[in-house]
């Protein structure tokens, strides 16, 4: 932009605008034309609309305020993730408590992004995920058997759900599981085949549960209930499951496997004369 400047001698003068032009500017020009000025005040303001149209207009929303927070800790995060994780750590330490309140909120208000978030921890961190784990089930021994009791009962098809699962993934795993469980547990593996035989067979009774037959085994003092000898005991029904027999601890004696055996799904007495040759067949 140009404007002219009249000089003492009367010859006009081009000066330019280009750079800064300021009213100091104007002032020091000696005896400037009027029409000059108001072609000069009209350019400025032309600019100065051009330029305010220009300017991108400013947002202060709180919802943008809020978008532009959470980019501006994203690209942080990104760039210092060393001392992100110190610092979150520090917190963590200073503020346990308050730290698992907002987690028992955000959980109970957020549930699937919270399994969600679980998830995708487990899938990407597995070997602390494990270590974690195995820590607090040595802690927690106690506190652990409580929740798994409750969860069982809260979600029992959830829970036979996974477990088919498991042993369809590691057939291995738990065959080996189960041969050690048995080996030092062979009352629970006996009480396990008698619930199922019994369930199998629709009897009716209250159940032999494993403490049960724990304590029947120990008043036994290792003999067996028809013939006395000191030999490996399992589990009969006194009156059998066939005959309509129930299945409860007051039906049930720790007998030898060749007594067991013998009987069969004949009633005791009949057996034990026959066994005395008491009882004569009649044909």
């Amino acid at each position: 932009m140009n404007f002219e400047v009249l000089t003492t001698g009367g010859e006009p003068d081009k000066v330019s605008a280009s750079a800064r032009c300021t009213v100091g500017d104007l002032r020091s020009a000696p005896r400037l034309a009027l029409p000059v000025c108001l072609t000069f005040a009209s350019e400025c303001n032309q600019m100065g609309a051009e330029a305010k149209s220009l300017r991108r207009p400013m947002d202060h929303s709180p919802a943008l305020s809020r978008e532009r927070t959470r980019a501006r800790d994203a690209r942080y995060r990104a760039t210092h993730p060393d001392r992100v994780r110190a610092k979150n750590a520090k917190y963590r330490a200073a503020n346990s408590e308050r730290v698992r309140a907002c987690q028992r909120k955000f959980r109970a208000t957020h549930p699937d992004s919270a399994r969600t978030a679980s998830a995708k921890y487990r899938a990407t961190h597995p070997e602390l995920v494990r270590e974690i784990a195995a820590k607090y089930r040595a802690e927690h021994p106690d506190r652990l058997r409580l929740y798994t009791a409750a969860y069982k009962a809260r979600h029992p098809e959830r829970r036979r759900a996974s477990l088919a699962r498991y042993r369809a993934a590691n057939p291995e795993k738990v065959r080996a599981w189960k041969n050690a469980s048995a080996a030092r547990n062979p009352e629970t593996v006996l009480a396990k085949g008698a619930r199922r035989r019994a369930r199998k067979k629709d009897a009716t009774g209250s159940g032999v549960s494993r403490i049960e037959w724990r304590n029947l085994l120990r008043g036994s003092l290792g003999l067996c209930a028809y013939c006395f000898k000191r030999k490996k005991l399992s589990m009969d029904h006194i009156v059998p499951l066939a005959r309509g027999g129930e299945h409860d601890v007051a039906n049930i004696a720790a007998v030898c496997v060749s007594c067991n055996g013998s009987k069969g799904v004949q009633p005791l007495l009949v057996w034990l004369a026959r066994r005395r040759g008491e009882l004569v067949e009649v044909t």
